[in-house]
Protein backbone atom coordinates (compact mmCIF):
# COMPACT_ATOMS: atom_id res chain seq x y z
CA UNK A 1 0.00 0.00 0.00
CA UNK A 2 2.41 2.85 -1.65
CA UNK A 3 -0.12 5.44 -0.73
CA UNK A 4 -2.58 5.86 2.35
CA UNK A 5 -5.95 6.63 2.48
CA UNK A 6 -9.35 5.44 3.87
CA UNK A 7 -10.28 4.52 0.39
CA UNK A 8 -6.91 2.67 -0.09
CA UNK A 9 -7.05 0.80 3.52
CA UNK A 10 -10.70 -0.15 3.25
CA UNK A 11 -10.27 -1.51 -0.38
CA UNK A 12 -7.33 -3.73 0.76
CA UNK A 13 -9.20 -4.87 3.72
CA UNK A 14 -12.54 -5.83 1.87
CA UNK A 15 -10.16 -7.55 -0.93
CA UNK A 16 -8.45 -9.67 1.86
CA UNK A 17 -12.12 -10.78 3.36
CA UNK A 18 -13.17 -11.35 0.06
CA UNK A 19 -10.70 -14.02 -0.43
CA UNK A 20 -12.67 -15.97 2.76
CA UNK A 21 -8.98 -17.84 3.31
CA UNK A 22 -7.38 -18.17 6.34
CA UNK A 23 -6.84 -14.34 7.82
CA UNK A 24 -3.95 -12.43 7.32
CA UNK A 25 -2.13 -9.56 9.81
CA UNK A 26 -3.52 -7.22 7.72
CA UNK A 27 -6.94 -7.78 8.73
CA UNK A 28 -6.38 -9.62 11.89
CA UNK A 29 -8.10 -6.67 13.87
CA UNK A 30 -10.90 -4.62 13.09
CA UNK A 31 -10.40 -0.68 13.06
CA UNK A 32 -12.31 0.68 15.82
CA UNK A 33 -12.68 4.59 14.11
CA UNK A 34 -15.61 6.31 12.10
CA UNK A 35 -15.50 5.71 8.23
CA UNK A 36 -14.09 1.86 8.99
CA UNK A 37 -16.95 0.55 10.56
CA UNK A 38 -16.97 -2.38 7.57
CA UNK A 39 -13.99 -3.85 8.90
CA UNK A 40 -16.34 -4.84 12.22
CA UNK A 41 -17.49 -8.18 10.08
CA UNK A 42 -14.28 -8.43 7.98
CA UNK A 43 -11.96 -8.94 10.55
CA UNK A 44 -10.11 -12.13 11.47
CA UNK A 45 -10.97 -11.41 15.58
CA UNK A 46 -13.63 -9.76 17.49
CA UNK A 47 -11.31 -7.79 19.42
CA UNK A 48 -14.50 -5.87 20.97
CA UNK A 49 -14.60 -8.77 23.51
CA UNK A 50 -11.08 -8.20 25.00
CA UNK A 51 -11.35 -4.20 23.81
CA UNK A 52 -14.34 -4.25 26.84
CA UNK A 53 -12.65 -6.49 29.36
CA UNK A 54 -9.06 -4.61 28.98
CA UNK A 55 -10.93 -1.29 29.86
CA UNK A 56 -13.40 -2.39 32.71
CA UNK A 57 -10.28 -4.30 34.44
CA UNK A 58 -8.35 -0.88 33.99
CA UNK A 59 -11.59 1.17 35.39
CA UNK A 60 -11.63 -0.99 38.54
CA UNK A 61 -8.63 -0.99 39.50
CA UNK A 62 -7.23 2.57 38.14
CA UNK A 63 -10.61 4.31 39.63
CA UNK A 64 -10.90 5.83 35.76
CA UNK A 65 -8.00 8.32 36.25
CA UNK A 66 -5.87 8.55 32.75
CA UNK A 67 -3.25 6.10 32.18
CA UNK A 68 -0.29 5.77 30.14
CA UNK A 69 -0.60 2.52 28.33
CA UNK A 70 1.79 0.80 25.79
CA UNK A 71 0.32 -1.98 23.78
CA UNK A 72 2.97 -4.56 22.05
CA UNK A 73 2.55 -6.05 18.75
CA UNK A 74 -0.43 -3.26 18.17
CA UNK A 75 -1.17 -4.98 14.84
CA UNK A 76 -3.39 -2.30 13.49
CA UNK A 77 -3.95 -0.44 16.63
CA UNK A 78 -7.21 -1.54 17.71
CA UNK A 79 -6.66 -1.78 21.68
CA UNK A 80 -4.71 1.77 21.48
CA UNK A 81 -7.27 3.50 19.48
CA UNK A 82 -10.25 2.58 21.63
CA UNK A 83 -7.75 3.51 24.83
CA UNK A 84 -6.89 6.91 23.68
CA UNK A 85 -10.71 7.16 22.70
CA UNK A 86 -11.23 7.22 26.67
CA UNK A 87 -8.53 9.78 27.25
CA UNK A 88 -6.01 7.00 27.96
CA UNK A 89 -2.29 7.91 26.31
CA UNK A 90 -1.34 5.00 24.37
CA UNK A 91 1.47 3.99 22.84
CA UNK A 92 1.61 1.08 20.07
CA UNK A 93 4.59 -1.10 19.24
CA UNK A 94 4.62 -3.36 16.12
CA UNK A 95 7.88 -5.10 14.23
CA UNK A 96 5.90 -4.85 10.72
CA UNK A 97 6.71 -1.01 9.71
CA UNK A 98 3.67 -0.95 6.64
CA UNK A 99 0.93 -1.43 10.21
CA UNK A 100 2.98 1.16 12.14
CA UNK A 101 2.45 3.32 8.71
CA UNK A 102 -1.56 2.34 9.29
CA UNK A 103 -1.96 3.24 12.92
CA UNK A 104 0.15 6.66 12.23
CA UNK A 105 -1.88 7.62 9.18
CA UNK A 106 -5.41 6.64 11.21
CA UNK A 107 -3.87 8.35 14.34
CA UNK A 108 -3.57 11.44 12.69
CA UNK A 109 -6.54 11.34 10.71
CA UNK A 110 -8.81 10.93 13.86
CA UNK A 111 -9.54 13.10 16.75
CA UNK A 112 -8.23 11.78 20.59
CA UNK A 113 -8.20 13.34 23.51
CA UNK A 114 -4.36 12.23 23.35
CA UNK A 115 -2.58 11.83 20.34
CA UNK A 116 -1.66 7.96 20.71
CA UNK A 117 1.93 7.07 19.29
CA UNK A 118 3.21 4.37 17.44
CA UNK A 119 6.92 2.72 17.16
CA UNK A 120 8.79 -0.19 15.38
CA UNK A 121 10.24 -2.51 17.09
CA UNK A 122 10.90 -5.92 18.10
CA UNK A 123 9.81 -7.28 21.37
CA UNK A 124 12.87 -8.24 23.03
CA UNK A 125 14.78 -8.15 27.05
CA UNK A 126 16.81 -5.08 26.03
CA UNK A 127 14.01 -3.34 23.70
CA UNK A 128 11.67 -3.50 26.51
CA UNK A 129 14.34 -0.80 28.44
CA UNK A 130 13.30 1.72 25.59
CA UNK A 131 10.22 1.88 26.50
CA UNK A 132 9.53 2.02 30.36
CA UNK A 133 7.25 4.28 32.56
CA UNK A 134 4.29 3.25 31.89
CA UNK A 135 1.22 2.16 34.30
CA UNK A 136 0.15 -0.71 32.08
CA UNK A 137 1.50 -2.85 29.20
CA UNK A 138 -0.78 -4.86 27.12
CA UNK A 139 0.89 -7.60 25.23
CA UNK A 140 -1.90 -9.91 23.13
CA UNK A 141 -1.00 -12.90 21.51
CA UNK A 142 2.56 -12.15 21.07
CA UNK A 143 4.79 -14.25 23.51
CA UNK A 144 4.06 -17.43 21.79
CA UNK A 145 5.74 -16.44 18.83
CA UNK A 146 9.29 -15.96 20.88
CA UNK A 147 9.83 -19.67 21.50
CA UNK A 148 13.19 -19.83 24.00
CA UNK A 149 13.07 -16.31 24.55
CA UNK A 150 9.90 -16.37 26.12
CA UNK A 151 10.77 -16.59 29.53
CA UNK A 152 13.55 -14.47 29.53
CA UNK A 153 11.32 -11.87 27.38
CA UNK A 154 8.88 -12.49 30.04
CA UNK A 155 11.26 -12.14 33.37
CA UNK A 156 12.32 -8.21 32.06
CA UNK A 157 8.55 -7.26 31.09
CA UNK A 158 7.87 -7.57 34.68
CA UNK A 159 10.65 -6.14 35.52
CA UNK A 160 9.42 -2.62 33.31
CA UNK A 161 5.80 -3.31 34.00
CA UNK A 162 4.61 -4.42 37.73
CA UNK A 163 0.79 -4.12 35.76
CA UNK A 164 0.15 -5.80 32.60
CA UNK A 165 -2.95 -7.74 30.33
CA UNK A 166 -1.34 -10.50 28.91
CA UNK A 167 -3.22 -12.95 26.32
CA UNK A 168 -1.76 -16.56 26.05
CA UNK A 169 -2.97 -19.51 24.69
CA UNK A 170 -1.92 -23.26 24.90
CA UNK A 171 -1.68 -24.77 28.25
CA UNK A 172 -3.78 -23.35 31.22
CA UNK A 173 -3.77 -21.00 28.84
CA UNK A 174 0.17 -19.58 29.46
CA UNK A 175 -0.46 -19.50 33.37
CA UNK A 176 2.16 -21.31 34.35
CA UNK A 177 4.61 -18.55 31.69
CA UNK A 178 3.41 -16.17 33.60
CA UNK A 179 3.33 -17.54 37.42
CA UNK A 180 7.39 -17.31 38.16
CA UNK A 181 7.07 -13.44 37.19
CA UNK A 182 3.96 -12.50 38.07
CA UNK A 183 2.36 -12.45 41.74
CA UNK A 184 -1.24 -11.81 40.95
CA UNK A 185 -2.79 -13.19 38.26
CA UNK A 186 -6.68 -13.15 37.51
CA UNK A 187 -8.20 -13.80 34.16
CA UNK A 188 -10.42 -11.47 32.32
CA UNK A 189 -11.88 -12.32 29.13
CA UNK A 190 -11.55 -16.04 27.11
CA UNK A 191 -12.28 -16.11 23.51
CA UNK A 192 -12.90 -18.50 20.60
CA UNK A 193 -12.12 -16.73 17.58
CA UNK A 194 -11.50 -18.76 13.78
CA UNK A 195 -7.71 -19.94 13.40
CA UNK A 196 -6.26 -21.49 10.85
CA UNK A 197 -9.21 -24.29 9.30
CA UNK A 198 -10.85 -23.93 12.86
CA UNK A 199 -10.82 -21.95 16.35
CA UNK A 200 -8.40 -21.31 19.00
CA UNK A 201 -8.78 -20.74 22.39
CA UNK A 202 -7.08 -18.02 24.46
CA UNK A 203 -7.51 -16.14 27.73
CA UNK A 204 -6.21 -12.79 29.01
CA UNK A 205 -4.79 -12.23 32.16
CA UNK A 206 -4.13 -9.14 34.38
CA UNK A 207 -0.99 -9.55 35.91
CA UNK A 208 -0.04 -7.66 38.45
CA UNK A 209 3.18 -7.19 40.93
CA UNK A 210 1.43 -4.70 43.06
CA UNK A 211 -1.17 -5.50 45.74
CA UNK A 212 -2.64 -4.46 48.08
CA UNK A 213 -0.15 -6.57 50.33
CA UNK A 214 2.74 -5.07 49.01
CA UNK A 215 5.29 -5.19 46.35
CA UNK A 216 6.62 -8.21 44.22
CA UNK A 217 9.65 -8.18 42.22
CA UNK A 218 11.41 -11.63 40.86
CA UNK A 219 14.58 -12.94 42.31
CA UNK A 220 15.59 -15.64 39.86
CA UNK A 221 17.67 -14.69 37.30
CA UNK A 222 18.87 -17.57 36.12
CA UNK A 223 17.27 -21.23 35.65
CA UNK A 224 14.22 -19.98 34.67
CA UNK A 225 11.19 -22.72 35.44
CA UNK A 226 7.41 -22.53 34.29
CA UNK A 227 5.47 -23.03 37.30
CA UNK A 228 7.80 -21.71 39.99
CA UNK A 229 8.73 -18.67 40.93
CA UNK A 230 11.23 -16.84 43.74
CA UNK A 231 9.97 -13.41 44.71
CA UNK A 232 11.08 -10.28 47.00
CA UNK A 233 7.57 -8.96 48.87
CA UNK A 234 8.15 -5.37 49.60
CA UNK A 235 5.33 -4.34 52.75
CA UNK A 236 5.02 -1.86 55.43
CA UNK A 237 5.91 -5.12 57.72
CA UNK A 238 9.37 -5.45 56.11
CA UNK A 239 10.90 -7.32 53.11
CA UNK A 240 10.63 -11.17 53.04
CA UNK A 241 10.92 -13.64 50.09
CA UNK A 242 7.57 -15.58 48.73
CA UNK A 243 8.41 -19.08 46.94
CA UNK A 244 5.51 -20.91 45.31
CA UNK A 245 5.53 -23.37 43.09
CA UNK A 246 2.72 -25.14 41.23
CA UNK A 247 1.38 -28.32 42.39
CA UNK A 248 1.90 -29.68 39.09
CA UNK A 249 5.35 -28.14 39.38
CA UNK A 250 8.57 -30.07 40.52
CA UNK A 251 12.33 -29.87 40.66
CA UNK A 252 13.83 -30.87 37.48
CA UNK A 253 16.10 -33.96 38.11
CA UNK A 254 15.61 -34.01 42.35
CA UNK A 255 12.44 -36.04 43.74
CA UNK A 256 11.07 -32.92 46.05
CA UNK A 257 9.11 -29.81 45.69
CA UNK A 258 8.48 -27.15 48.47
CA UNK A 259 7.28 -29.30 50.98
CA UNK A 260 10.52 -30.40 51.54
CA UNK A 261 11.76 -26.84 52.00
CA UNK A 262 8.97 -26.07 54.05
CA UNK A 263 10.13 -28.68 56.77
CA UNK A 264 14.11 -27.84 56.46
CA UNK A 265 13.26 -24.39 57.51
CA UNK A 266 10.68 -25.59 60.10
CA UNK A 267 13.10 -28.36 61.69
CA UNK A 268 16.00 -25.89 61.66
CA UNK A 269 14.24 -22.63 62.91
CA UNK A 270 16.53 -20.33 64.88
CA UNK A 271 19.72 -22.05 63.41
CA UNK A 272 22.21 -19.43 61.83
CA UNK A 273 22.91 -20.91 59.17
CA UNK A 274 19.00 -20.43 57.90
CA UNK A 275 16.82 -17.39 56.98
CA UNK A 276 13.24 -18.01 59.27
CA UNK A 277 10.83 -19.25 58.34
CA UNK A 278 7.45 -16.63 58.40
CA UNK A 279 4.59 -18.34 56.90
CA UNK A 280 3.35 -20.76 54.10
CA UNK A 281 0.24 -22.18 52.54
CA UNK A 282 -1.31 -23.96 50.03
CA UNK A 283 -4.44 -22.79 47.51
CA UNK A 284 -5.91 -25.23 45.13
CA UNK A 285 -3.46 -23.95 42.36
CA UNK A 286 0.08 -23.68 44.17
CA UNK A 287 1.98 -24.26 47.48
CA UNK A 288 4.56 -21.12 49.19
CA UNK A 289 6.65 -20.16 51.82
CA UNK A 290 7.41 -17.07 52.84
CA UNK A 291 11.07 -16.29 54.60
CA UNK A 292 13.10 -13.50 55.76
CA UNK A 293 15.11 -11.70 52.96
CA UNK A 294 18.72 -11.68 53.05
CA UNK A 295 20.43 -8.21 51.65
CA UNK A 296 23.30 -10.11 49.93
CA UNK A 297 26.73 -8.12 49.77
CA UNK A 298 28.92 -10.40 48.20
CA UNK A 299 31.78 -10.20 50.67
CA UNK A 300 32.21 -13.71 51.66
CA UNK A 301 34.63 -15.25 53.64
CA UNK A 302 36.26 -18.52 54.16
CA UNK A 303 35.34 -19.27 57.86
CA UNK A 304 32.04 -19.41 57.56
CA UNK A 305 31.63 -21.61 54.67
CA UNK A 306 33.84 -23.76 56.27
CA UNK A 307 31.83 -24.08 59.73
CA UNK A 308 28.61 -24.68 57.73
CA UNK A 309 30.00 -27.77 56.05
CA UNK A 310 31.29 -28.47 59.13
CA UNK A 311 28.08 -28.26 60.53
CA UNK A 312 26.27 -30.22 57.53
CA UNK A 313 28.70 -33.25 58.37
CA UNK A 314 28.02 -32.84 61.95
CA UNK A 315 24.10 -33.18 61.57
CA UNK A 316 24.38 -35.87 58.72
CA UNK A 317 22.72 -33.46 56.05
CA UNK A 318 24.17 -33.39 52.31
CA UNK A 319 22.44 -31.00 49.70
CA UNK A 320 22.47 -32.51 46.51
CA UNK A 321 21.40 -29.59 44.30
CA UNK A 322 24.65 -27.02 45.13
CA UNK A 323 24.91 -23.76 43.51
CA UNK A 324 26.74 -20.88 44.62
CA UNK A 325 23.89 -18.56 44.44
CA UNK A 326 21.91 -20.41 47.40
CA UNK A 327 25.01 -18.99 49.58
CA UNK A 328 24.00 -15.17 50.60
CA UNK A 329 26.70 -13.07 52.92
CA UNK A 330 25.19 -9.92 55.13
CA UNK A 331 28.36 -8.22 56.84
CA UNK A 332 30.03 -11.46 56.90
CA UNK A 333 26.88 -13.71 58.47
CA UNK A 334 26.74 -16.82 55.96
CA UNK A 335 22.35 -17.70 54.94
CA UNK A 336 21.93 -20.39 52.73
CA UNK A 337 18.41 -20.73 51.28
CA UNK A 338 16.94 -23.12 48.82
CA UNK A 339 16.63 -25.76 51.22
CA UNK A 340 14.45 -28.15 49.02
CA UNK A 341 17.45 -30.44 48.14
CA UNK A 342 18.94 -30.48 51.80
CA UNK A 343 18.40 -34.13 52.80
CA UNK A 344 19.49 -35.99 55.73
CA UNK A 345 21.88 -38.41 55.18
CA UNK A 346 20.66 -41.98 56.88
CA UNK A 347 23.15 -44.55 54.48
CA UNK A 348 25.52 -43.32 52.93
CA UNK A 349 25.58 -40.01 50.25
CA UNK A 350 25.72 -42.38 47.28
CA UNK A 351 22.37 -44.04 48.28
CA UNK A 352 21.00 -40.74 48.74
CA UNK A 353 21.74 -39.76 45.19
CA UNK A 354 20.14 -43.12 43.65
CA UNK A 355 16.52 -42.69 45.57
CA UNK A 356 16.39 -38.97 45.98
CA UNK A 357 17.52 -38.17 41.91
CA UNK A 358 17.21 -38.82 38.62
CA UNK A 359 20.79 -39.10 38.27
CA UNK A 360 23.20 -42.02 39.34
CA UNK A 361 25.47 -39.44 40.42
CA UNK A 362 26.65 -36.21 41.01
CA UNK A 363 29.88 -34.21 40.35
CA UNK A 364 30.45 -32.89 44.08
CA UNK A 365 29.28 -36.25 46.15
CA UNK A 366 31.05 -35.16 49.33
CA UNK A 367 31.34 -32.54 51.79
CA UNK A 368 35.16 -32.02 51.00
CA UNK A 369 33.98 -31.41 46.98
CA UNK A 370 31.36 -29.40 48.10
CA UNK A 371 33.41 -27.29 50.31
CA UNK A 372 36.24 -26.74 48.23
CA UNK A 373 33.86 -25.85 44.93
CA UNK A 374 32.22 -23.17 47.16
CA UNK A 375 35.12 -21.46 48.43
CA UNK A 376 36.66 -21.86 45.20
CA UNK A 377 33.46 -19.79 43.59
CA UNK A 378 33.21 -17.49 45.86
CA UNK A 379 36.46 -17.04 47.96
CA UNK A 380 39.12 -17.62 45.34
Amino acid sequence: MARLSQQAILERYEQLAAQRADYTWRNYQPIPLPGYESTASQAGRNCFDRGEAVAKALDGRFASRPLRIIDWGCNLGFFVFQLAKLGHEVVGVDSNASYVDICRFLAETNEFPVKPRFYVDQLTPSSLSNYSGFDVALCFSVLHHLGKEQLLTLRRFAEVYPVALIEMDGRDFGRHHLFPFYFYLEPTVETNDPYGKGTRRRKTWFCSNVTSEGLYVNLKQRNLLAGRSVLKKESAQGTTVIKREELTSRHTWIRTDLRQEQANYARWSGEKYFASLKDFGETDQHRWIEIDYVEHDGQANAESIQEFFSFLERERLFLLDLCADSFLFSRGKLTVVDLESLFPVETTIADLVKTRTRKTEIPFDSYEKQRNHILQRLVG
